[in-house]
């Protein structure tokens, strides 16, 4: 898993990049995974891109799928479910 970055001037986490290894006729394929607070800053968004590439096109479509949790709610979370440090 790469480091964590943060760009502070919009509010992401980059959490997670890595290639998906596809199959001999499938188009090769990347997946990030980041972490986005909302302007308000009452929610936080997971957001993860999936993008194909192949021979015939630089990038292919991207997917992009979103959940959405409350600070308060994600913070009560990590309590309850992360370790203590």
């Amino acid at each position: 898993m790469n480091p964590a970055s943060r760009d502070s001037n919009n509010g992401r986490l980059h959490l997670h990049h890595y290639p998906v290894v596809p199959s001999s006729d499938e188009a090769s394929m990347h997946r990030d995974v980041i972490l986005q607070t909302s302007p308000d800053g009452r929610t936080v968004f997971l957001v993860e891109f999936d993008e194909r590439f192949s021979d015939q096109h630089a990038t292919g479509p991207e997917q992009e799928v979103r959940h959405e949790i409350a600070v308060s709610e994600l913070i009560q979370l990590i309590r309850a479910h992360g370790a203590r440090l």
